[in-house]
C-alpha cells in the first residue's frame, strides 16, 4: 500500500452538531499522491488512476463512531475510501461511478488507533466532496431511512387539450441538502403523463426542470430519481402528455392520476429495486437495459418503431 505524505501533520477536526457524528474538515486534504485539493469548491483532482488524496491522522482514537462517511457530487469515477490502522489491517470500501455516498465500517480492534483515510479513484478525474464524518451505527441507519413526505393520496384529473397542468403542493422552495431521492409512489393513471421537478443546482445556477414520465398502468409504480446535485426543490407539478404519436397538444386527452405519496429520502437511487411492474427512474444512474414501454404503458422490445419510454425519458425509436 501506497503511504501517504502530508504537508500538514495533523487532523483537521470539527465537532458536529450531533454529538454521533464527528466533521472531517474539508479546509485542507493536505494527504496525498498524485492529485489535488481545491477547498473552495472542495474539489478533489486525481492525476493518474489510483492516486489518493485525504487526512493524514497519525494516531486519532476513534473508538466512539462505527462507521466513516463520505458524502460527494454525483460524479463520473468510481472510488474507494482507504482506512489504515496502526494496529490492525487497512480496510477498503469501493463505490461505483455514479453514486453519492461511501460508509465505510471502522474495524473495532484498530479504531483506537487510525493512522490516515483517504479517497482513490480508479482514473483521472475529478470528484467534488459534500462531506466526510465518523457516526456511529445507529446514527447511519437513522440517516439512510430519514424521509420527509411532500403529499399523499393526491386523486388528480389532469384536463384534456392544452398542457393539462396541475400543480397541488405549490411553492415549496424546500431545502432538499439533506436528501438523495426523490420518490413519486403512482397508484394508477390512465394516460401518459409526466412530473417536473424544479430545483436549483448546488452551485447555486438557475433553477432547472428534470421530468419524469409515468406510464399508462393499474398497477402501482414507483418512479424515483436522483437529486443530490440540488439543494434547493422549488416545486413539483404534474403533466399531461396523453395524446397519439401523430396528434398535436389540442388531441390531448383527459388523464386520472392517482399519487400514493411523493417524497423526499436520504436514500440513494441505487437503494431502490426496479419495479417489477413499472419502470424505476433515474437521472445520474440510467440504465441501458431497462424496460421500454410505449405511450398505452405496454412493454416493447426495441425493434418497436415509434415514441417510446424507457427510464422515465421519453424518445423516437426508428
Amino acid at each position: 500500500m501506497k503511504k501517504l505524505f502530508t504537508l500538514i501533520a495533523a487532523a483537521f477536526l470539527t465537532v458536529s452538531a450531533n454529538a454521533a457524528q464527528l466533521d472531517l474538515s474539508l479546509e485542507d486534504l493536505g494527504s496525498g499522491w498524485s492529485s489535488s485539493y481545491d477547498a473552495a469548491t472542495k474539489t478533489i483532482t486525481y492525476e493518474i488512476a489510483w492516486s489518493g488524496r485525504g487526512w493524514w491522522l497519525g494516531e486519532v482514537d476513534y473508538s466512539a463512531y462505527d462507521n466513516v462517511v463520505v458524502d460527494f457530487e454525483t460524479q463520473e469515477l468510481g472510488v474507494q475510501l482507504v482506512i489504515e490502522y496502526n494496529g490492525a489491517e487497512n480496510a477498503t470500501t469501493w463505490v461505483d461511478a455514479g453514486k453519492t455516498q461511501i460508509i465505510a465500517a471502522l474495524d473495532a480492534a484498530g479504531k483506537s488507533s487510525v493512522k490516515q483515510i483517504y479517497i482513490q479513484s480508479s482514473k483521472a478525474g475529478t470528484v467534488v466532496l459534500k462531506r466526510a464524518y465518523l457516526a456511529t451505527a445507529d446514527d447511519v441507519e437513522k440517516e439512510a431511512v430519514k424521509d420527509l413526505s411532500l403529499s399523499t393520496g393526491d386523486d388528480l384529473t389532469l384536463a384534456a387539450g392544452g398542457f393539462g397542468w396541475n400543480c397541488p403542493q405549490g411553492w415549496i422552495a424546500k431545502d432538499i441538502t439533506d436528501y438523495n431521492t426523490i420518490v413519486f409512489e403512482v397508484a394508477s393513471a390512465s394516460g401518459v403523463c409526466k412530473a417536473s421537478v424544479q430545483m436549483v443546482p448546488n452551485d447555486g445556477g438557475d433553477a432547472v426542470n428534470e421530468e419524469v414520465f409515468f406510464i399508462v398502468s393499474n398497477e402501482p409504480q414507483t418512479y424515483a430519481f436522483d437529486i443530490s446535485g440540488y439543494k434547493t426543490l422549488n416545486q413539483f407539478a404534474y403533466q399531461n402528455c396523453n395524446k397519439g404519436e401523430n396528434e398535436e397538444e389540442g388531441d390531448i386527452k383527459e388523464t386520472a392520476l392517482v399519487i400514493t405519496k411523493v417524497y423526499l429520502t436520504a436514500k440513494l437511487r441505487s437503494e431502490f429495486p426496479d419495479n417489477p411492474t413499472g419502470i424505476s427512474v433515474v437521472k445520474a444512474d440510467t440504465q441501458q437495459n431497462a424496460p421500454i414501454y410505449n405511450l398505452a404503458g405496454q412493454r416493447v422490445d426495441r425493434e418497436y418503431k415509434g415514441v417510446v419510454i424507457q427510464n422515465g425519458k421519453k424518445f423516437m425509436q426508428k
